[in-house]
C-alpha cells in the first residue's frame, strides 16, 4: 500500500521518526552536519520504498550559523589578518517552503507555558511528510521564543552563559519530544512506532512511558508498553560525544515537572541516573527502546563495550549509515557505466569546481578535497601536520597537486576555529598556491566539491567517527581515508586507506597518522599521473560499491524490517 493511503489512517499506522536536524535542501537551513543528512537522505528513501514514516523535527529559524571571513586591515587600508566571522540569519520563507497545519500544542516547561506551533514542509523534497515544531511565535514570551531558535539551543558565542544554554537545550529536546508526540496526537496521526535518531528525542519516549503511568498501568508493564513502541539509533562512539545528552538530574525533574503523577522521581533516576547525580538521555533511551542500533560495525563493537553494562537495556544491532544516491550523486556518475564514462563526468564537474571556486587551476592536476564540520577528532590540519607541512607546500609548487578545504567549526570551539583561520592564511601565503578554503561549507557545495575533486580525504582518529557519511557521494572521487566508521567495512581495494584503525597513544597517533598520509597520497600521485586507466578503473569500482552497499534505499527496508517490525 502506497503511502497516500497509510497517511489517511486506515488502521496501519506510521512509524514518527524524530531527529533534532534534518538536511533535506539548503534552502532549509535547520541542519548542521552528519546527523541531519542521515535523516534526510532516510526520509527520501522511506519514500522511494513506500515505508510508512513521518519525521518530527525542529524549526530552527536561525539554524546553526553563517559562516564568512573577516579581513583585518591596519590604518592604509592593508590586508594583514583574517579571521573567521560568525552570524545568524533569521529564516522567513515559510510561504515557499512550509503548510501551516494550524495545529497549536501548549506544553509546560519548568511550570513556564509554551506554545508550539507545528509546520509541514511542503511535497517539494521527494521525501515522506516532515512536520517541525517552532516556539518562536507569539504569543511566546522572549524566552520562550529562544527554545527553539537555533540548533540545539544556540551558543555562548552568542551572548548565552553555560547555565543558561544547558536550560534552553534541555527545552528544546523536550520541545521535540514531548511537544512532538502530543502534535503528533493533535494531528490524529496513528504512530505505531517512534524513532528516536540520538538521545536528543529521549523525552518522546518519557511521554509514552508518562502516559501508560497515567493510565493505570504498573510500572513493569508500562515500560514493556513504552519498549513495543520506541526504537533507538545512537551514533555517538565517544562517552563525552554530543550525541549522549547529559543534565543535572534536578534540571530535569524541573523541567519535565516530575512530581509523582505519573513518572516518579525515583523512576526518572532508574532510567537515566548515573553516579555524578546527572541525568544521562543516551542510558534513558536504551532503557525505553525495545530495540537499539548502532550506525557501522565498529562502532557496534564499541557501543557495547559501552553500555553493555545496562540492565534490562535494549538488544543492540547494527544498521551501518548511507546516503541517498537520488539527493546527493550527479546523474551523469549514476549514469555512467565504464571508466571513460566516469572520467568525462569528472573532467565535467572538475571545471565547473575551478571556474566556481579556484580560477587559475588547471584541470590536469591532481585535486584533493576536504569538507566536513570541523570537529577535533576530525583532524581538518592533518595534511599539514609535522613533515607533511614541507611536503605539500612542495608538491603544490611543483604543481601536482590542488587542495579545496571547507568546514564550519562550533562557534564556542576556539581551538578548532584557530585551526580554520590558520588553514585560511596559508592558502594566501606563497608557500601553499594551490590551497583554497572556502568559507559556508553546505549541501550544496559538498556535492559540487565531491563531484569536481580527485579524491575526498577522510581524517578522523580512530576510533572517534561511528560511521561519516562524507566520501558515500558515489561522484566519482577516490576515497583517502583512516579505516574509521564506514571505511572500515568498504573494500580497501576500492579506496586508499592509511592511519591506525585502532586508538594509539594520542601523543604519537596523529604523527604516525599524519606519516601514513604522505604514503597514501604519493601512491595516488603515482597512479593517477602514470597509470591514468587503473586510476579510472578505481573511480568506477569505488562509485558501484558505495551506490550498492552504501546507498540509504536499502537501509530504509533494513530499518523497517529489524527494527519496526514491517514487512516491505
Amino acid at each position: 500500500m502506497k503511502l497516500e493511503g497509510l497517511m489517511k489512517d486506515n488502521g496501519n499506522g506510521v512509524v514518527a521518526y524524530f531527529t533534532p536536524e534534518i538536511a533535506l535542501d539548503q534552502n532549509l537551513p535547520i541542519y548542521s552536519g552528519g546527523l541531519g543528512v542521515i535523516a534526510a537522505s532516510l526520509a527520501k528513501s522511506f519514500r522511494e520504498m513506500d515505508i510508512p514514516a513521518i519525521v518530527v523535527s525542529i524549526l530552527a529559524r536561525e539554524g546553526y550559523y553563517d559562516q564568512y571571513v573577516e579581513e583585518i586591515r591596519n590604518g592604509t587600508g592593508e590586508v594583514v589578518d583574517y579571521k573567521m566571522g560568525i552570524r545568524y540569519k533569521r529564516w522567513e520563507r515559510e510561504e515557499e517552503f512550509l503548510e501551516d497545519t494550524c495545529v497549536i500544542v501548549p506544553i509546560n516547561l519548568s511550570s513556564s507555558l509554551n506554545v508550539i506551533k507545528v509546520w509541514k514542509v511542503k511535497d517539494m523534497f521527494n521525501s515522506v511528510p516532515v512536520y517541525l515544531l517552532d516556539t518562536d511565535i507569539p504569543p511566546n514570551n522572549h524566552m520562550a521564543r529562544l527554545n527553539t531558535r537555533h540548533l540545539y539551543g544556540g551558543t555562548m558565542h552568542g551572548g548565552v552563559n553555560w547555565d543558561d544554554l544547558e536550560r534552553r537545550r534541555l527545552a528544546q529536546y523536550y520541545i521535540l519530544g514531548k511537544g512532538g508526540v502530543k502534535a503528533l496526537r493533535r494531528l490524529n496521526i496513528n504512530v505505531t512506532k517512534y524513532h528516536l535518531n540520538e538521545s536528543h528525542s529521549y523525552f518522546a519516549a518519557q511521554e509514552i512511558l508518562s502516559g501508560a503511568l497515567k493510565s493505570g498501568m504498573s510500572w513493569t508493564d508500562a515500560v514493556i508498553h513504552t519498549k513495543s513502541k520506541v526504537c533507538f539509533t545512537t551514533h555517538t562512539p565517544a562517552a563525552s560525544g554530543h550525541g549522549h545528552q547529559v543534565f543535572p538530574f534536578d534540571e530535569v525533574v524541573r523541567m519535565a515537572n516530575i512530581n509523582g503523577k505519573g513518572l516518579s522521581t525515583n523512576q526518572l533516576l532508574m532510567l537515566g541516573g548515573d553516579s555524578l547525580g546527572k541525568f544521562n538521555m543516551t542510558m534513558a533511551c536504551f532503557h525505553l527502546a525495545g530495540i537499539a542500533n548502532t550506525v557501522s560495525k565498529k562502532h557496534f563493537v564499541g557501543t557495547k563495550n559501552m553500555w553493555g553494562f545496562l540492565e534490562g537495556a535494549a538488544p543492540i544491532i547494527n544498521i551501518t549509515n548511507a546516503v541517498n544516491h537520488r539527493h546527493l550523486q550527479y546523474e551523469d556518475f549514476r549514469n555512467a557505466q565504464t571508466p571513460q564514462q566516469k572520467a568525462e563526468a569528472k573532467l565535467k564537474y572538475k571545471r565547473l569546481l575551478i571556474e566556481k571556486y579556484a580560477p587559475g587551476w588547471n584541470e590536469s592536476v591532481f585535486t584533493l578535497g576536504w569538507g566536513r564540520r570541523g570537529q577535533a577528532y576530525k583532524r581538518m590540519k592533518l595534511i599539514i601536520h609535522g613533515d607533511n607541512y614541507r611536503w605539500l607546500s612542495n608538491l603544490m609548487k611543483e604543481n601536482k597537486i590542488q587542495v579545496i578545504m571547507g568546514g564550519k567549526p562550533h562557534p564556542d570551539d576556539q581551538e578548532r576555529i584557530k585551526d580554520w583561520e590558520e588553514l585560511y592564511k596559508l592558502s594566501k601565503s606563497p608557500d601553499f598556491p594551490k590551497l583554497v578554503v572556502v568559507p559556508g561549507y553546505e549541501l550544496d557545495m559538498m556535492k559540487e566539491w565531491s563531484a569536481g575533486v580527485d579524491s575526498w580525504l577522510n581524517t578522523p582518529r580512530s576510533s572517534c567517527e561511528a560511521s561519516g557519511t562524507s566520501g558515500m557521494k558515489g561522484n566519482g572521487a577516490i576515497n583517502c581515508s583512516t579505516p574509521d566508521g564506514w571505511e572500515w567495512e568498504a573494500n580497501q581495494e576500492n579506496y586508499f586507506p592509511f592511519g591506525s584503525d585502532s586508538p594509539i597513544d594520542l601523543g604519537t597517533h596523529d604523527t604516525h597518522d599524519a606519516q601514513d598520509l604522505q604514503r597514501a597520497a604519493n601512491d595516488m600521485l603515482t597512479i593517477f599521473y602514470h597509470s591514468r586507466g587503473e586510476w579510472n578503473q578505481k573511480v568506477l569500482a569505488s562509485d558501484r560499491e558505495v551506490e550498492t552497499d552504501f546507498d540509504s534505499n536499502p537501509r530504509a527496508v533494513e530499518y523497517a524490517a529489524k527494527l519496526y517490525g514491517l514487512k516491505v
